[in-house]
């Protein structure tokens, strides 16, 4: 019932979960890796160390 009221909310139309299913089956890699390169970005990274950690640890996690 959730799955049919979120879909009647927030859509235009009304998707089974297979309907979904099936969409989410036909993104790429390609799609995805371009995405994701959109969203995980280096600037305006930030990080809060609590205790004594050599930087030089985290700098190398802190890019994309």
């Amino acid at each position: 019932a959730t799955w049919y009221a979120r879909q009647a909310v927030l859509r235009q139309k009304i998707l089974t979960p297979q309907e979904f299913l099936n969409k989410i089956k036909k993104v790429t890699a390609l799609e995805l890796r371009n995405t994701a390169k959109k969203i995980f970005v280096n600037r305006g990274l930030n990080l809060a160390i609590i205790g004594r950690v050599p930087a030089d640890k985290f700098k190398r996690i802190l890019k994309f």
